[in-house]
C-alpha cells in the first residue's frame, strides 16, 4: 500500500465520520471502497510493520463503516414502548393534581417542567380540558392532561420535552409529517412532535 493510498484512505475516513446520514448511492460507494481497501492489503513478502499498519487501517475503515451504517439506519424505534407505557397510565386513571378548563391555568401549574405545556392542532374541537397531573415517559418528567370527548369519552394527552436520543425518531407535524399511530389494548395511541415537544394522545378508536 503506497503512501498516496494511505493519505487517500485517511481523508476518506475523516469525511465519512463527519457525516451523519448517507443516501443509498453513497452507502454503496462506501461499501465498495471498503472492498477496494481489503484487496490492497500487503502481501506476506512485505515487512511486518507494513502489514500491521495495513491491518490497523482496515480495522479503522470497518469501524467507520459500522458507524455510518448505524447512522444510516436511523434512531431506535421506541414507539411501541412509549405507547404501552402511556396506555398503562391511562387505564389507571389516577386522580388529577389540579383541575382546569383552560391552558393558561395548566401552564401556571406545571412549574417543575423544563417546558411549557401547549395546545395542539391535533386535538379535536369536542375535547374539553378537565385538568392535569405530573407523570413521566421513559423516566422523563412529563405533563399528563385529561380531556373529555363527547364521542370518545376520557382521553389522556401527554407532553414531554422531545429528545431524539431518548424517544427515538418521531414524526414532526411542524414539518408536515404524519403522526404515528399504534393500537394498544384496544386503544388508539398517536405520537408526534410539535413545538419541540413529544405529544402522545390516547383515545378510544373511532
Amino acid at each position: 500500500m503506497t503512501d498516496s493510498t494511505m493519505k487517500k484512505l485517511d481523508e476518506a475516513i475523516r469525511q465519512e465520520v463527519s457525516q451523519h446520514r448517507l443516501d443509498e448511492r453513497e452507502l454503496a460507494q462506501l461499501m465498495a471502497f471498503q472492498q477496494q481497501v481489503t484487496t490492497q492489503i500487503p502481501q506476506p513478502s512485505l515487512t511486518k510493520k507494513r502489514r500491521l499498519l495495513a491491518g490497523l487501517v482496515l480495522a479503522c475503515v470497518s469501524l467507520v463503516i459500522g458507524f455510518v451504517i448505524m447512522q444510516h439506519n436511523g434512531l431506535p424505534d421506541y414507539t411501541q414502548q412509549i405507547a404501552e407505557e402511556v396506555v398503562k397510565n391511562h387505564l389507571k386513571l389516577k386522580p388529577l393534581d389540579m383541575t382546569a378548563t383552560d391552558m393558561s391555568s395548566i401552564q401556571s401549574y406545571f412549574t417543575q417542567l423544563d417546558f411549557m405545556p401547549s395546545n395542539s392542532k391535533m386535538l379535536q374541537d369536542d375535547q374539553r380540558l378537565l385538568g392535569g397531573r405530573y407523570c413521566s415517559i421513559k423516566g422523563v418528567t412529563a405533563a399528563q392532561l385529561r380531556y373529555q370527548s363527547q364521542v370518545r369519552g376520557v382521553n389522556t394527552f401527554y407532553q414531554v420535552a422531545y429528545h431524539p436520543e431518548k424517544f427515538g425518531e418521531i414524526p414532526d407535524i411542524d414539518k408536515n409529517e404524519t403522526p404515528r399511530e399504534v393500537m394498544v389494548k384496544g386503544l388508539r395511541v398517536r405520537l408526534w412532535v410539535e413545538k419541540g415537544l413529544l405529544m402522545v394522545l390516547v383515545t378510544q378508536p373511532e
